[in-house]
């Protein structure tokens, strides 16, 4: 089975009415991503499930 590594670090959070995908930069902490998400979330609402893909760095 193959991974697929993203090549950046992606966001994607899941409403009730629909999901967002958007980038989250390398150096961002969980402060800012929570802050991302609150953001997005009024005009969604509290999500539903947050997945977060992380580039590895080699």
């Amino acid at each position: 089975m193959t991974v697929k590594t993203p090549s950046t670090n992606r966001v994607r959070a899941l409403f009730e009415d629909s999901s967002v995908i958007f980038d989250l930069p390398d150096d961002a902490t969980l402060e800012q991503l929570a802050a991302m998400l609150a953001s997005v979330g009024r005009g969604h609402g509290a999500p539903l499930r947050v997945e977060v893909a992380v580039k590895t760095h080699s």
